[in-house]
């Protein structure tokens, strides 16, 4: 399955979905804050599932709150072995 988001005017982008889902994202750099969830490990369709978490956050770049969880981290895990490798000015905020 194919997603597109095309959204200009767009400030907040939560996602909560299946990780097999081809997400292409579309002038989303007015996106202010966003959370991304994604469900469970596919095992036959680890690189997959991977290749689409991370197509999908590339077109987060301008994102001043990003907000993962820690099976879209797990889902990363097959092309990344580090969230920094996806992100290069990274912050970590434990408020």
């Amino acid at each position: 399955m194919k997603l597109k988001i095309d959204a200009v005017n767009l400030l907040l982008l939560s996602c909560r979905c299946n990780p097999t889902i081809k997400f292409i994202p579309v002038n989303l750099t007015s996106v202010v804050d966003a959370s991304i969830d994604l469900g469970g490990l596919f095992p036959p369709y680890e690189l997959y599932a991977a290749q689409c978490a991370v197509e999908l956050m590339s077109g987060l770049s301008n994102v001043k709150s990003l907000t993962l969880s820690v099976n879209t981290l797990q889902v990363c895990l097959p092309v990344c072995s580090s969230p920094s490798c996806f992100f290069l000015n990274i912050v970590y905020d434990n408020t």
